[in-house]
């Protein structure tokens, strides 16, 4: 499926699961959705989200060798710094290893590590250590509503991997074509239901 219709899948589906009291926590959802149902596409050379997360490593990287030549000139310790705020070290690491997750999983073949059910569970366990659950659950949510989505054409999705290579797939239609434009506009029509009626 493209991008767009997994990201519109899974903001409905999250909006539908997950009951937001107030704007903030809506926000908040959905922008978990949003990542949860780009993510698993890292995979693809082509995708826009494995060009977003090249340019977000060059930015990381590019900030410690700062932080690095700023401690070593001028004295000052900015990781000390950083550190002394609450949970800053949960945050970091946390952010280090859903970094390495990520770029770990964009060099694995299409639809087999990030469609796994083993990532979605990294992720899960990474990410509620240090964001709440009004993020996490529709990230995971996100993921998971990919991997269905993908296992309705031909290709296969390795929902098992690293754990076995059998791939997995229904066969019903193929990832850009009439069902692919029909799932987008329902989910468009959900999500924009969800959050006009139901929020």
């Amino acid at each position: 499926m493209q991008c767009r219709t997994h990201i519109a899948f899974g903001i409905a589906v999250s909006t539908a699961m997950v009951h937001t009291a107030d704007l903030k926590t809506l926000l908040i959802t959905v922008a978990g959705a949003t990542i949860g149902s780009a993510i698993p596409d890292l995979d693809s050379y082509n995708s826009e989200f494995s060009q977003i997360l090249n340019k977000i490593t060059a930015v990381i990287v590019s900030t410690v060798i700062i932080c690095a030549v700023i401690s070593y000139v001028f004295g000052i310790d900015i990781i000390d710094k950083i550190v002394q705020f609450k949970n800053a070290t949960n945050i970091l690491i946390g952010a280090l290893i859903f970094l390495f997750v990520s770029i770990l999983g964009s060099y694995t073949k299409h639809r087999t590590f990030m469609h796994s059910i083993v990532c979605m569970g990294i992720y899960y366990f990474v990410l509620s250590t240090f964001l709440s659950q009004s993020f996490t659950i529709p990230f995971v949510v996100g993921m998971l509503s990919h991997m269905v989505l993908d296992l309705l054409n031909h290709v296969g999705v390795g929902v098992l991997c690293p754990l076995s290579d059998k791939r997995f797939c229904l066969d019903l239609c193929d990832s850009d074509g009439l069902v692919n434009k029909i799932l987008f506009y329902v989910s468009v029509f959900g999500a924009a239901y969800m959050v006009t009626f139901v929020v």
